[in-house]
């Protein structure tokens, strides 16, 4: 059975293009030339979907709208405005009358199909016997963005809590005489709710009765209305620049487990939260969805630490994929360690000759020396060198992993030699974790927004 709707315009022209744009879906159409039509074709035909003009004689599309909503009968249809006036102000009110979208003229045939089709999809008719939604406007974020109803509710000094839905995530935005006062998103609160809530392109929202009961202990808001929105704007422009370089959407964000214990007692309680997100078992719109940062926020971490070798990635390989790697094809995860370049000297041996080089990178494992006479892979080597901030030397034996002694044939690598640590006292390694925790803990608070 087609769909049936009824489009309320008194103008013959406009009444006629959304006929033949509709029935294109297929769907059939009634037409009413004016509101009082509107009304008794709505109750006598009980349509699917409703579309009505604002401006009309006798009736406007606001009156229908609400003698619509107050007869039980015709409350349940989907309801669409169709209008020349496009001030915020004026959708809010047709959302506060519970509409379900609201357009503007002139038509674009294109996007009033793919509008009707989401309506008619997402908004079946309730029971007869449904009791009425408390919302005092309802409608979705791809129709008005949380900015247009920020600076709505701001102008008419509205105080009102407004509930919004994304998927499985939930947030609410407390307003007071058109303040933003309150916000909640998950593990978010205040200042950093609302900013994580300006990226949400798409989601629904319900525009409730402020009610002191409704509203959760915390979460107050510092900034001011245009300081929120411009910089939510700013944060939101910034994203897409952050992501690109990032992992892909399989990929599982992991700090190396001998790091992540030192580096949680480096840190404050919101940055140690985001890094337990970061232990190889998320996928990087997991960690963004249950950090207690915002977006923006938790991408500059995530790609500073990227981009310093304290952060690392493990790919789920298919089946087919690891008999790619069988056949030859590398199927390893990337794995990272952070590095810390020290210029200071360092002493290494091999043989009975002593040699030093002025610069060294420290990671976990061991160090990447600077010298142009790298030694032979495997080679056993005692080095000596001091960790920065420590008084102490740490000594011991390392191995030769990897070397380049020819800048020209590989010219995005240092001359040098990679040596990891095979024997060296307990506490020196310790004392290494810790430098490196300190390190990668300083990365991160240059990368939190300061509250």
């Amino acid at each position: 059975m087609l769909p049936r709707i009824l489009v309320v315009e008194d103008e013959s022209l406009v009444r006629q293009i959304i006929r033949d744009t509709i029935q294109s879906l297929p769907a059939s159409v009634i037409e009413a030339k004016d509101g009082e039509e509107g009304l008794r074709l709505a109750s006598a035909e009980q349509p699917d979907l409703i579309i009505c003009d604002v401006m009309m004689p006798k009736l406007t599309g606001y009156d229908v709208a609400k003698a619509l909503k107050d007869d039980p009968r015709t409350a349940g249809i989907p309801f669409i405005f169709l209008s020349a006036l496009v001030s915020p102000a004026h959708k809010v009110r047709g959302l506060e009358l519970g509409a379900d979208d609201f357009l503007t003229k002139p038509i674009d045939s294109k996007e009033l199909i793919a509008r009707v089709k989401a309506i008619l999809r997402r908004v079946p008719p309730p029971p007869p016997e449904a009791p009425p939604s408390t919302a005092a406007a309802r409608g979705n974020l791809q129709a008005m963005s949380l900015t247009t109803l920020a600076r709505s509710l701001e102008q008419e000094r509205r105080s009102a809590r407004l509930a919004l839905t994304r998927e499985r995530e939930n947030g609410a935005i407390v307003f007071v005489n058109g303040r933003i006062t309150l916000a909640f998103q998950g593990a978010r609160r205040g200042d950093t709710a609302v900013y994580h809530l300006l990226t949400w392109d798409e989601g629904s929202f319900d525009m409730l009765p402020l009610a002191e009961s409704a509203v959760p202990a915390g979460g107050e808001v510092k900034a001011s209305n245009e300081t929120l929105l411009r910089e939510g704007a700013r944060r939101r422009e910034e994203i897409a620049g952050l992501l690109v370089g990032l992992p892909g959407p399989d990929a599982m964000l992991e700090i190396a487990e001998p790091l992540r214990a030192p580096l949680q007692e480096q840190v404050t309680t919101e940055e140690a939260a985001l890094v337990a997100l970061l232990d190889g078992s998320r996928p990087l719109d997991q960690v963004i969805g249950s950090s207690p940062f915002d977006a923006w926020t938790t991408l500059k971490v995530v790609e500073r630490l990227l981009r310093m070798g304290a952060l690392g990635w493990l790919v789920a390989q298919s089946a087919s994929k690891l008999a790619d790697s069988s056949a030859g094809q590398s199927a390893a995860p990337r794995r990272s360690l952070p590095r810390l370049i020290v210029d200071g000297p360092i002493y290494y041996q091999s043989l009975p000759t002593f040699q030093q080089a002025e610069r060294f990178t420290l990671t976990a494992r061991g160090v990447f020396i600077h010298t142009a006479t790298p030694f032979d892979l495997g080679e056993k080597v005692l080095i000596r060198f001091q960790i920065p901030g420590e008084t102490t030397w740490v000594a011991g034996v390392g191995q030769v992993t990897w070397r380049n002694g020819d800048v020209k044939k590989n010219k995005q690598a240092e001359l040098g030699m990679s040596v990891q640590l095979v024997e060296a006292p307990r506490e020196y390694l310790e004392a290494i974790g810790k430098r490196l925790a300190q390190s990668v803990a300083a990365a991160i608070h240059e990368s939190v927004e300061p509250t």
